[in-house]
């Protein structure tokens, strides 16, 4: 190893003094191949990744001083990693939806809730209101998607004002039915019509 003037320490103390040009990674003695004077570029990484993920605020920050300082330049490195390499962004993405369950969870209920111009504040002054319970079945909705109990927002076809957060069948079956409230109670009545006569035939077989 050589030694060189330190001049470019971030340290004023030490600026100036003779250091140590090192030709091998200070930890695994494999020899330099990044621009780091000490560590390779696999070590490098591996602290850094720790290092963001102890303090990510640091990371934001600093990405966002990179791309104000380089407008356009991370976008078009995207482009072209893309257009390499196509499947490891599938990869990517398959990776960060298994690893962000709770945030896609999240984006996909303001994404829906967005449709009705609802904020996720809205929709819990709702769910609030009605106790978590269905106003058509009386039953406890769940916050969950793509459930038969799940809460939905019921809203009014012609004008599109929200109604009240229903359960996803009592919402299914209210849209399947056309939001008309002649055929719900036609529906109704042909239900209980049935169930009485079902009803009355039982009695009469155990009458006999």
């Amino acid at each position: 190893m050589t030694v060189t003037p330190s001049l470019y320490s971030k340290c004023r103390a030490t600026r100036g003094r003779p250091r140590l040009n090192r030709t091998t990674c200070k930890l695994c003695e494999q020899p330099l191949d990044g621009k780091h004077p000490s560590y390779c570029k696999a070590c490098f990484a591996a602290y850094m990744r720790e290092r963001n993920k102890r303090n990510p605020e640091l990371q934001k920050e600093a990405a966002r001083r990179y791309e104000a300082n380089h407008p356009g330049l991370r976008a078009e490195r995207l482009r072209e990693r893309w257009a390499s390499d196509p499947g490891f962004w599938r990869g990517y993405h398959q990776k960060w939806r298994r690893d962000n369950i709770a945030s896609r969870k999240a984006t996909r209920r303001k994404q829906s809730l967005k449709l009705y111009d609802l904020t996720v504040e809205d929709f819990e002054m709702l769910w609030d209101a009605q106790k978590g319970r269905c106003l058509v079945c009386d039953t406890d909705m769940l916050r969950t998607h793509r459930d038969s109990r799940s809460a939905v927002v019921d809203h009014d076809h012609e004008t599109g004002v929200v109604r009240a957060l229903l359960c996803n069948n009592c919402n299914r079956a209210i849209g399947l039915l056309g939001d008309d409230s002649d055929r719900m109670i036609a529906a109704g009545m042909y239900v209980l019509a049935w169930n009485e006569s079902i009803s009355e035939e039982l009695m009469a077989q155990k009458e006999k």
